[in-house]
């Protein structure tokens, strides 16, 4: 209180900030703060394991890249889908999960319905292709453009491209209004020039 009444008397703005604690560690203190869970917080924190899992991705752009008939790519396909989901648990684990998906967070929104849209088109693909014997080209589509996308994290994860993107998120509600002027602009000049 004395802090605050200083703060009041120098006429400085002081802001306090709610820390959340990770849920985990309100219901199992010992187990989250236990040294293998230090252990794991610290190795998700750190930047290696950014770099690991982008390497993930560009070993999974080149499989991408190569005969989806094969069954050893038909299966390492699995393999980076369930990579990519531990990494968001584990990122979960460490990170307070409100936080982790907070209103600023665009990228692990993204990364998040990125990987469970790819799930969930791959498991349907993989039922699709049991019960009926056939490939549905339009899933293999789906689940090839939502792996694509993952790469987007890469280029995120270089400065400069950062930079572009988040410009251009940035901008998008603008340029789509400047778009839906310039649509309706359009129409009504065309019924003008029309009548």
């Amino acid at each position: 209180m004395n802090f605050l009444r200083l703060a009041d008397l120098l006429n400085i703005q002081v802001v306090t900030i709610n820390i959340k604690r990770h849920p985990l560690e309100e219901w199992m203190p010992r187990v989250y703060q236990s040294s293998a869970s230090l252990l794991v917080q610290r190795m998700v924190r750190h930047r290696i394991f950014v770099w690991v899992y982008d390497v993930i991705i560009l070993i999974n752009a080149i499989f991408i890249a190569l005969d989806e008939k094969n069954p050893f790519i038909s299966y390492a396909e699995w393999l980076f889908l369930s990579l990519y989901i531990i990494e968001i648990l584990l990122k979960l684990y460490t990170y307070e999960p409100r936080a982790y998906f907070g209103k600023k967070q665009f990228w692990n929104w993204f990364d998040t319905l990125i990987i469970m849209a790819a799930l969930v088109a791959t498991v349907a693909n993989t039922t699709i292709q049991s019960a009926r014997k056939y490939n549905s080209q339009q899933i293999l589509d789906i689940v090839l453009i939502l792996r694509i996308l993952r790469l987007l994290r890469i280029i995120v994860s270089i400065q400069r491209f950062r930079l572009i993107v988040t410009t251009l998120i940035n901008i998008g509600p603008t340029i789509l209004t400047f778009g839906g002027l310039v649509l309706v602009s359009g129409l009504f000049l065309w019924l003008v020039l029309r009548e």
